[in-house]
């Protein structure tokens, strides 16, 4: 019944996405934010608090305030927001500095996470029968796992191609940067890292001043420009959600148990959940 039936199917994809961005936060935000913009542990605590509490608030107000919200709607939106909460992260990017914009993201996108979560483990338990809905909770947790690996391997794929790529191609287009550093830049590791640190991983390459500082600058563009791509394959990603909530139909169970509240799309049977009427 969990792999059968697409209300289920939905659910899953729900909780594989809100923790999707949780690997996004391990692989992109929190390595940018500490070895580019130089934040402390500290300030990456806040950071956290800044995800965190907005999905608290959401995730329980929503239940709690707006208990007749239409489930597929909450869903909707909290995607929509998720994807957005890219756009002021995107632009909070300076070099290798972090505009106040980046705050505005991440709680944003704790919100978005927070919506998504409100609702959730309904859509899920609603599409099957009792025993099965108590069952759920096992493969809404491997589901999750899923959703936070695929964030780790598939942006921290674009950041680093993105990042080798965009060097590549823009010292090849620049002038002053000769084919031999660029042979010998080409050569090696570079990952996502600051000024500082990219500066040690040429140091031993001859050169002059200008031609270490344009590399400097160089790296500081490509590493922008791989993370504002990784940004918005995120938000693709969490956008391509939108895609199965037209699975959601069932919104809640009538007091016998019965039909759901909202008819189903032709072609599909309605939900009888099995309930044991000795209980």
């Amino acid at each position: 019944s969990f792999l059968k039936t697409p209300q289920v199917r939905a659910g899953l994809v729900a909780s594989a996405i809100t923790f999707f961005f949780m690997g996004v936060q391990a692989v992109l935000l929190s390595p940018y934010l500490q070895l580019v913009a130089g934040w402390p542990p500290m300030q990456l605590g806040l950071m956290a608090l800044a995800i965190g509490i907005p999905t608290f608030i959401f995730s329980l107000g929503i239940p709690k305030f707006m208990p007749n919200a239409n489930p597929r709607r909450v869903i909707q939106i909290g995607y929509i927001v998720m994807a957005a909460a890219f756009i002021p992260m995107g632009l909070s990017l300076h070099g290798s500095e972090v505009s106040p914009l980046m705050w505005l993201g991440l709680a944003v996108a704790g919100a978005g996470a927070g919506i998504v979560s409100s609702h959730t483990n309904n859509i899920v338990a609603l599409a099957v029968n009792e025993r099965d809905a108590s069952q759920s909770g096992g493969i809404q947790t491997t589901m999750r796992n899923v959703g936070q690996a695929i964030g780790v391997a598939a942006i921290g794929a674009v950041l680093l191609f993105g990042i080798t790529v965009n060097i590549d191609n823009a010292m090849a287009d620049n002038p002053t940067i000769t084919p031999e550093v660029r042979a010998a830049v080409a050569e090696r590791n570079i990952t996502l890292m600051g000024d500082a640190q990219f500066e040690a991983t040429i140091a031993d390459i001859p050169m002059d001043d200008a031609e270490k500082a344009e590399l400097v600058k160089l790296n500081s563009d490509a590493r922008i420009q791989s993370t504002i791509t990784a940004y918005v394959v995120s938000a693709v990603i969490i956008l391509l959600g939108l895609l199965t909530t037209r699975w959601i139909t069932i919104f809640r169970k009538d007091e016998e148990g019965g039909a759901p509240s909202e008819p189903l799309p032709a072609g599909e049977q309605p939900f009888e959940p099995v309930v044991d009427r000795e209980m």
